[in-house]
């Protein structure tokens, strides 16, 4: 069974109320509440994709593809997993106040 794309991941833990921030010294801080626990193992599981997700400086750009978060045309690749996104779609996740 192949595995959620991390930038997949990151919408549903972000629809589950699941904050995704990095600390002073880079570590990836996950506050989970207590209603999306189910996600919690999976987070920790793939926290290096995630915290990828933070640095898009060596995103590689391709020919346009669809976004995976909006469907548009997108020239970038996420840096974790190299799949066509946004930076500010993920960006948007990453960094909304409200899931």
């Amino acid at each position: 069974m192949a595995r959620e794309p991390a930038t997949l991941l990151l919408r549903r833990a972000r629809s589950a109320g699941v904050t995704i921030s990095r600390t002073p010294k880079g570590a990836l801080a996950l506050d989970i509440p207590p209603s999306a626990t189910a996600l919690t193992a999976e987070l920790h599981e793939r926290e290096q994709q995630l915290a990828a997700l933070f640095d898009w400086r060596r995103a590689p750009v391709t020919n346009p593809a669809p976004c995976l978060l909006c469907h548009r045309p997108a020239l970038l690749r996420d840096p974790a997993e190299q799949l066509p996104a946004h930076k500010v779609c993920v960006d948007l996740l990453l960094h909304s106040s409200a899931p």
